[in-house]
Order: C-alpha cells, then structure tokens, then sequence
C-alpha cells in the first residue's frame, strides 16, 4: 500500500479502535481484499483507498460495540460522524482537496441504501466496489457471522441465508466478476462452518471469549428452534 495510505490508516486507526469490536480487521481485509478484486478494473485509486480507509470511522462516536447491521440509527449516524472527521483527517496529511471533498461526501453518502437509495451504486465505481466490499465482509470469516448473527438476534445459520437472498443481489448487484465469484466462494464455506449443531456452540464461545457481544436469548431460542427443539 502507497506510503500516503499507510499515514492515512495510521491517522484513521484509533477511531477504529474505538467503534465497533471488529473494525481494526474489517479495514485491514477490504484493503487487502481492494488489490485483488480491482486487477483489470478501471477504478480511481486515489479515491477508493481512502473511502475504504475511512468509510466507517464515524462508529467511533457511537456507543455500540456490536450494533445491528440492518439498523438504520446507526448506519445514518456513523455516515454523518464520518464525514465529518474523515475531513479533518484528509486536511490533517495534507491530501488533495478535490479528491478530500468527493470522499468526504461519498463516506457521508456510502450507506445510503438503508433508506432505499440504491442510484449513487449503480453510477460510481469506487462506491459499487466499497459496497461489494462491505457486504462480503459479513461472510469473511465464521468469527464475523457469529457476531453479526448475534447482534440480528438470528441463529448463524439463518443470518447466512439472510445474507444469501439479501436486497443487495438485486438491488445493488456485484459490479465485477470478482466481487461476485467471492461472494460465491464465502456462502458456501461459511454454510460449511455452520453445517453442524456444535458449530453454534462454537459461535457463543468466540463471540463471548472476543467479549464482543454473545448471542442473544433470541439467537439462541431460534438456534434451538433449528435443531429442532433439542
């Protein structure tokens, strides 16, 4: 990563620290994951790194550590926060003030399909990629579908399919073919995770060992309901 993405996630970092339990990893993975899904892709660097870099720092100014996904406060909140101290932090290392202000305006925008505004997706590349990104982060690790399992109040089993048949894949189609074979590759190894009962009780040891929120009553009642009142 260029040297002026390595300062700027270095400014960004302690806000991450601060928000939701997981956000130091799920920055680190969708850099790393932006390199392989952009090869042959027409994409503005100088733009998406940094949107991917800062997207979320306005989580750190919510008390939540573990917040709904699907929660509309949050997402409305956190985008509003971001954009703010996103543009401190671009003037802070001196980043060009054109590209400053569109991804000042796109960090207080990228959530937006919480309100059913799906436009701004499906014109800009640099946002259909982030929201690629974002979204898969949800299937990137067995450790992730267990907290965001918990914090939907839903077993990991159904959060899974949730994810599977979500609005996005009509709504906001994968803008790449990469995006899309990951997508693909993730449902099926975390349904694989998940194809056992003892993988539930997997997820309540880890999310609570994480101290990063335990399932729920409702999690767990619904985890039962699955197995069949066992």
């Amino acid at each position: 990563m260029e040297q002026i993405f390595q300062e700027l996630w270095q400014a960004a970092k302690p806000f991450y620290v601060k928000g939701r339990a997981y956000d130091v990893d799920h920055i680190e993975w969708m850099i790393k994951m932006a390199d392989e899904v952009t090869e042959g892709i027409a994409t503005r660097r100088d733009i998406l790194m940094p949107l991917i870099i800062l997207h979320d720092v306005g989580y750190a100014a919510l008390k939540e550590r573990n917040p709904n996904p699907k929660d509309p406060r949050s997402k409305i909140a956190h985008m509003k926060e971001g954009k703010r101290i996103a543009r401190a932090l671009l003037r802070n290392i001196g980043y060009n003030k054109h590209c400053s202000k569109l991804i000042s305006l796109y960090i207080g925008q990228h959530d937006r399909w919480v309100l059913g505004d799906n436009a701004l997706y499906l014109k800009n590349i640099e946002l259909a990629l982030l929201n690629d990104l974002d979204f898969l982060w949800s299937l990137s690790s067995k450790k992730i579908v267990c907290l965001q399992s918990s914090a939907m109040k839903v077993p990991p089993k159904r959060a899974i399919e949730l994810w599977a048949q979500d609005e996005k894949i009509t709504s906001r189609p994968f803008c790449c073919g990469a995006t899309l074979k990951l997508f693909m590759h993730l449902i099926e190894k975390r349904r694989k995770d998940f194809s056992s009962i003892s993988s539930n009780t997997d997820c309540h040891q880890e999310a609570c060992q994480n101290k990063q929120g335990c399932p729920s009553r409702e999690t767990r009642a619904g985890e039962r309901a699955e197995a069949g009142g066992k």
